[in-house]
């Protein structure tokens, strides 16, 4: 992911699906070397922290203690190390350019579990990404606020239509998290939620991640970013 959480996963510009190779694949979330995705942002926020188009490629596959991981890579050249077994995808490292070597999760991310059904629960730590203070600095609260998210598959065959086209068989995610924080003299310290809603489809992946980080406060800001696919091969 360039600037954004996820994923998901970061998400040239080009529109639709003519000339695209397709790989048959029964996967929501794909893995095979040389399939990338490419994603454009809609926001309301005046000045988005996150890049306005996001791509992300399946560069390579490694071998981290003794077991094939996939390497998927975004364009601004973080790397996000996937393991697939038969309990579901886990990040198990990440790699930024400043970083010499991949750095582990400790533990494991879940992305997906095996098998994908109905009610699944999973949790994964997280952090404010577009909550910022409008006068103190650092502005970003990521940098010293961090909480778990849950995660919920809501629905298993969702159809879903964005630029790239429209998808049936689609997985629904719900990820909802909280913490407290100081929002202005009057609120004191309150519950501050925030939502993420991915869904992925079968033999394409991610083709939509939403994200609300929405705020009722003087001191601070908030907003929500949408991503949808616009373009993949596979």
């Amino acid at each position: 992911m360039a600037r954004t959480p996820l994923l998901l996963a970061c998400l040239a510009m080009a529109l639709g699906t003519t000339g695209c190779t397709r790989v048959a694949s029964d996967s929501y979330f794909p893995l095979h070397t040389g399939a990338d995705w490419t994603y454009e942002l809609q926001t309301e926020i005046a000045v988005p922290p996150v890049d306005a188009f996001l791509r992300m490629s399946v560069d390579r596959a490694v071998t981290i203690d003794g077991k094939d991981v996939a390497v998927r890579r975004s364009a601004s050249g973080a790397e996000y190390y996937l393991l697939s077994d038969a309990t579901g995808i886990r990040r198990v490292a990440t790699r930024v350019d400043l970083d010499e070597e991949a750095q582990r999760d400790e533990p494991p991310r879940m992305v997906l579990p095996q098998p994908a059904v109905l009610g699944a629960e999973w949790e994964v730590s997280t952090v404010p990404y577009l909550l910022m203070r409008n006068a103190e600095f650092p502005r970003e609260l990521k940098h010293r606020h961090k909480t778990m998210m849950r995660y919920r598959i809501e629905a298993v065959a969702e159809t879903v239509e964005v630029p790239a086209g429209t998808f049936t068989d689609c997985l629904r995610v719900k990820g909802v998290a909280s913490f407290k924080l100081f929002k202005d003299p009057i609120q004191g310290f309150a519950d501050q939620p925030i939502i993420a809603t991915e869904w992925y489809c079968k033999g394409v992946g991610l083709v939509q991640f939403d994200r609300e980080e929405l705020v009722n406060s003087s001191f601070l800001t908030g907003g929500k970013i949408r991503y949808r696919l616009v373009d993949y091969h596979l």
